[in-house]
Parts: structure tokens; C-alpha cells; sequence
């Protein structure tokens, strides 16, 4: 075929006709294989060439009778009606998949609260655990399968789940695209029409704004930090949305009126992030947002610099980890929550509602550890009003490491060798109880093999937070107990589109 021409030997090929298979004998003399009227057949016809061989495009325009047209429409509305269903038929499934979770979350309460009663009896002796079922290799090889289909293959691009998900759908909906369509170009062409047509009414349910909520809310800048504190009100109708789990999140827009830098109009769709709520007051929220060069932020430093401003601002939500974290304390033995950075945000709130119900069932808190790692105890500071302390200040299940130090935050007596070293903040008033620091980052494998190497039976959360590089090594180390048949949920967080 490459450098060497072909002759076709007295063929002439009508526009219209179809030639799927062209394949030539040398030698041979017949020109092509037709009608009794000279003219080819449609899907047989083949011409011949030197020792060649061509596949051209499957289909054509195909005449129809009216019998014919009216059976095409049929089979057109039957297959839209199949992909509206193919979007429906999974939320259904998601649905049972949830109610069977939480039937089984009950059951694991009942079961949990028995044990415990049962604590109180010396002469019983009670195991820690909260499924004592054996550990079967089918067990084992479901564990490692759940943990392969939520890693990333590559970083930022979504869940290997999410791409098989996604993959498996689309193939779902080519085949409902092309089955049944023979060769009719304009059968095809309608039913990859309808077929994506089908799918708008879904897509536009899941897309409208339901729960909007604008305010003139206040703006503070967290002083020694990068961080803004956005107070912004809500109406008492809505807040009790923002009440029934920890952990969710809001997108936040500026409305052009409270955009003081003259912006390009089209970069206006911009000033548009996702922040989440770091706390629920009576009628507000509170987010907290370090600043970056994007437009959002940028918007709202500008706005922070302005004193006794209440600028405009939109939020929509709550969105994301309304069922995550609900059963937390009930459903797993210990639970590890690790925040870096502005990432305290997300777990904070988790860890505040995990000490309120084990407090409320008079459980023991050490089944809740919190680690924490920022670059100043100023990072701290809006954990708690002006001139209080905070909660987190003499509780023995947080520990906190401070990466950079600065004079007068942190006594100067940190190491030179990155080595943790209990160090302790200054205070004025000796009675008060200090917050106790480690200098230098956090040693993510001592504190993953402390967590696991409690009890063999015990079900563990880890939950994390923060930046790309504490989340990848967290996940490596909590990864090597999944490798060992170890029942865990990992909750990986973190901020972006």
C-alpha cells in the first residue's frame, strides 16, 4: 500500500454505494460482484484491488417505509425511556446500599451498648471490639478491594472508583446509543440525541441552587496568620441544616457589589470557592479561609483591611459528610483524626461532636485522638475568642506540632534537629493549664501503628486533612494494616474543585 500503486481494473463505483470489505486476488479479472443491473450491492459489493484490504465507514442514509418509521420511533422512545431509567435505577441502589448501612449501624449500637453495660459487672470479661466475626481471606480480599478502588492513580484526578464508575456508566450509555441500530446513519444519530437528552432532566435536578442564604456578615483577619474569619448569618429556619453532622461545606460568592478591585467581567464567575463550616453558632457560621493569590480570597483580604465593614455575601449549602459522620463513636473502636494546617476546619468540628457523645453515653474519650500540625500557635487563635482560652488546652487526646516556630508563641528551647521535644507556651498565670506543643512534624508511622496495635479485632476510623504530602504518607502508612486484613475506614479530605 505504501510506495506502491495499485491499478483498479475497469471498476466504477457509484457515490452512494457501500463498500465495507475490499480485498483483491492478483490475478484475478472480475471487477465486482453486483445486480443483474450492473449496480452493486449494498453490503456485499466488493471491489478489487492489488493486496489490499479496507474497512470505510459502517454506515448510510437507509430509505424507510412508513411501517418502518413508525417502528424506528418506538424503539427510539423505548431507549430514552431505558436511559432515564439507567440514571434513576442507581440513586435506588444507593439508597437501599444506605438504609442497609443503617440497619447496620443500629445493630452495631444495641450490640455496642450491651457490651458496655457489661463492663460494669467485674465478674464479666469484656473485649473492646465491636465485631468479633472471624477474619475469612474473602474478608481480606474485599478490605484490600475497597482500598485499591479509593486511591487515586493519579493525584488530583479522582478515585480509582470514580473512574471505573465512570468508565462503566459511559460504556452503558454507548451501548444504549448504538444497539439495534444496524447500519441506518440517521437511526444512530437520533438515538445518541435521545439518549443524552434523556439524561437533562437528572442533571438539572442535581444542579439547582436549593439552599441559598445571603447576609451582611464580618470579616476578620486571624493576626500572625494568612487566615480570614467570615462570620455570616443565617436565618433561623435554615440553621438547624447546618447542625445535623460535622464536616459539611458551603460555596461562597461575592456578589459584584462587595467586589472593591475592578475585575475583568470574565473572571466575575470566579469568585466562587467552597469553604467549609469550621463552626455553628445560634443564627451564624463560621468559616475560615487562608488567603491565596486566587480571586475569592484575594476579594475578601481586600474587604478585611476595611474596618466595621459588613460586606454581602452568598452562600449556598450545606453540602458533603451530612451521613459520614454521624455514627462515628458508634460504629468504630478508636477513631484518628489528623489536620494540617487550615485543614482543622474539617476536623475540628468532627472531633468536638466525637467528645460530645461519648461524653453523653459516659464512654471513655481516649477512643478519640486528635493530631494537629500548623506552622504557629497563632493558627490556633480563632479556635476561641479574643482573650479565652481554648478547648483544646489541657485535653490529653490532642497533641499539636508546631513546624515553624516565632519568638513569643512558643518558648525557645525547640532543637535543632527536627527531633519532637515537649515544649509548652508561656502563660502569665501559673494555675492556668498550658497547651502542651511538639516542635518539629508529627511521626505519622509511630502514631498509625500506636492506633492499630491496641487491639487485633478493633475497628478503626482515620480521618485526615491537610495538605497533599501529609495526606499521601498517612495513606501509605494506614495502607500497610489494610494489607493485613485490618477493618478500617479511611476519610481522606481535602480542598479543591
Amino acid at each position: 500500500m505504501y510506495g506502491r500503486r495499485h491499478e483498479i481494473d475497469e471498476v466504477q463505483i457509484p457515490r452512494y454505494a457501500y463498500w465495507h470489505d475490499l480485498d483483491y486476488h492478483p490475478g484475478g479479472t472480475e471487477a465486482c460482484v453486483g445486480r443483474a443491473d450492473g449496480m452493486p450491492n449494498s453490503l456485499e459489493s466488493m471491489v478489487q484491488m492489488s493486496g489490499i484490504r479496507i474497512m470505510v465507514w459502517p454506515y448510510h442514509f437507509v430509505t424507510l417505509d412508513e411501517a418502518q418509521l413508525i417502528a424506528q420511533r418506538q424503539t427510539l422512545d423505548r431507549y430514552g425511556i431505558y436511559s432515564q431509567l439507567s440514571a434513576i435505577v442507581p440513586i435506588l441502589l444507593f439508597l437501599l446500599y444506605r438504609l442497609g448501612c443503617w440497619i447496620h449501624d443500629e445493630h452495631l449500637a444495641r450490640r455496642f451498648k450491651t457490651k458496655v453495660d457489661c463492663t460494669a459487672i467485674p465478674m464479666i470479661q469484656h473485649t473492646s471490639s465491636l465485631d468479633r466475626s472471624p477474619m475469612t481471606n474473602t474478608t481480606v480480599v474485599w478490605r484490600k478491594t475497597v482500598w485499591w478502588l479509593k486511591d487515586e492513580p493519579w493525584t488530583g484526578w479522582g478515585t480509582r472508583g470514580h473512574w471505573v464508575a465512570g468508565i462503566s456508566w459511559s460504556i452503558w450509555l454507548l451501548f444504549l446509543s448504538v444497539h439495534g441500530t444496524g447500519d441506518d446513519y440517521k437511526h444512530v444519530t437520533r438515538r445518541f440525541g435521545i439518549v443524552a437528552i434523556a439524561q437533562f432532566p437528572m442533571h438539572y435536578l442535581m444542579s439547582r441552587k436549593l439552599y441559598t442564604t445571603t447576609g451582611e456578615s464580618t470579616i476578620l483577619s486571624v493576626p500572625q496568620t494568612k487566615l480570614l474569619k467570615l462570620v455570616i448569618p443565617v436565618p433561623a429556619s435554615k440553621i438547624e441544616r447546618f447542625r445535623t453532622a460535622p464536616g459539611q461545606h458551603v460555596y461562597l460568592s461575592i456578589p459584584p457589589e462587595s467586589v472593591l478591585s475592578e475585575t475583568p467581567s470574565k473572571t466575575r464567575h470566579l469568585f466562587l470557592n467552597p469553604f467549609t463550616v469550621a463552626e455553628v453558632g445560634d443564627q451564624d457560621i463560621l468559616l475560615v479561609l487562608r488567603t491565596h493569590r486566587g480571586p475569592t480570597t484575594q476579594a475578601l483580604a481586600e474587604l478585611a483591611r476595611i474596618p466595621n465593614i459588613k460586606p454581602t455575601l452568598k452562600i449556598e449549602g450545606p453540602y458533603g459528610a451530612k451521613h459520614h459522620f454521624s455514627n462515628l463513636a458508634t460504629r468504630y473502636d478508636r477513631i484518628l483524626l489528623v489536620a494540617g494546617g487550615v485543614g482543622a476546619t474539617f476536623i475540628l468540628p468532627i472531633y468536638r461532636r466525637l467528645q460530645d457523645e461519648l461524653t453523653k453515653e459516659n464512654k471513655s474519650l481516649d477512643r478519640v485522638q486528635l493530631i494537629w500540625t500548623m506552622r504557629s500557635a497563632s493558627e490556633m487563635s480563632w479556635t476561641a475568642p479574643a482573650g479565652e482560652k481554648t478547648a483544646l488546652e489541657g485535653d490529653p487526646n490532642a497533641k499539636l506540632f508546631l513546624t515553624k516556630h516565632h519568638l513569643g508563641d512558643v518558648a525557645s528551647n525547640a532543637s535543632t534537629d527536627g527531633d519532637l521535644e515537649m515544649e509548652e507556651l508561656v502563660k502569665d498565670d501559673a494555675t492556668e493549664k498550658p497547651v502542651a506543643w511538639l516542635s518539629g512534624r508529627p511521626d505519622l508511622m509511630s502514631l498509625i501503628n500506636n492506633t492499630f496495635e491496641h487491639d487485633e479485632g478493633d475497628r478503626v476510623a482515620v480521618i485526615c486533612c491537610g495538605s497533599m504530602g501529609l495526606r499521601k504518607d498517612l495513606k501509605a502508612y494506614v495502607g500497610a494494616w489494610v494489607t493485613k486484613g485490618r477493618d478500617i475506614w479511611w476519610h481522606d479530605e481535602y480542598f479543591g474543585w
